[in-house]
C-alpha cells in the first residue's frame, strides 16, 4: 500500500539527452520498421536478418546506441506532456507520409519486364511455392515475402541477367495484387500438371 502512494522516480537525465525533435525523427523511423517486419511473419531466418539490419541502420542514421535509446526512452516516459507531444508530431508526420505515398505511381514502362515465364520460374521455385499457395496468408505478406526472399537470393535472378529492380518491378505488373497472383498460380498450377 505504502509503495502504490509514493511517485514513480524519475531516472536521472541521460547524459547523451536525444532532443525532442531527434526523439520524434526516431520514433517515425522505429513505426516505419516495426510495420515492415509485421507484414513479413515467414522465412524466420530473413525477420532475424531484417531486425537487425533496419534497427542497425535506424541507429547509424540517427547516430544513437541502443542503450542510448533506451536510457532516453525511460527519461522521456517520465515526462509526460513532452512524451505526448513527441508522439503526437511523430502520429502526425507519419499520416502526413501515409497520405503522400497514395499519390505515388511508378510507371509500368520504367523498366522492362521479365518475360511471364521467368516470373512464374521464380515463383514456382520450392522455398517460396509453399508461401504463395498458404490460403491462410494475407497478400501484402506473400508479396513483401517475396520481394525479400529474392533480395536475399539475388544470385537466383543474376542466373537470369535480371536485377533486383527489375524482379520487383515485374512481380508488382505480373502478379501485384490479389487477382493476378491468382492467375500466376493458376498457370504455374497447369504447367506442373502438363509435367
Amino acid at each position: 500500500m505504502y509503495s502504490c502512494g509514493q511517485e514513480l522516480k524519475a531516472p536521472p537525465l541521460p547524459q547523451d539527452l536525444i532532443t525532442p525533435e531527434k526523439m520524434t525523427e526516431i520514433i517515425i523511423d522505429i513505426n516505419l520498421v516495426e510495420a515492415q517486419l509485421t507484414e513479413v511473419q515467414l522465412l524466420q531466418s530473413i525477420i532475424k536478418d531484417s531486425v537487425r539490419s533496419y534497427y542497425s541502420v535506424l541507429f547509424g542514421k540517427h547516430q544513437i546506441s541502443k542503450i542510448q535509446l533506451e536510457e532516453n526512452f525511460d527519461y522521456y516516459v517520465t515526462q509526460a506532456n513532452l512524451i505526448d507531444s513527441i508522439y503526437a508530431n511523430a502520429l502526425a508526420k507519419l499520416t502526413s507520409m501515409e497520405q503522400e505515398m497514395d499519390t505515388v505511381k511508378i510507371l509500368d514502362d520504367v523498366i522492362t519486364h521479365m518475360p511471364i515465364e521467368q516470373v512464374q520460374d521464380l515463383l514456382s521455385d520450392t522455398s517460396i511455392k509453399a508461401l504463395l499457395f498458404n490460403r491462410s496468408l494475407s497478400f501484402p505478406i506473400k508479396h513483401d515475402s517475396v520481394l525479400r526472399y529474392f533480395k536475399t537470393n539475388r544470385f537466383l535472378l543474376d542466373s537470369l541477367a535480371v536485377s533486383y529492380r527489375q524482379f520487383g518491378v515485374s512481380l508488382n505488373f505480373y502478379a501485384g495484387n490479389e487477382k493476378k497472383l491468382e492467375k500466376v498460380l493458376n498457370k504455374i498450377m497447369r504447367n506442373e500438371k502438363l509435367e
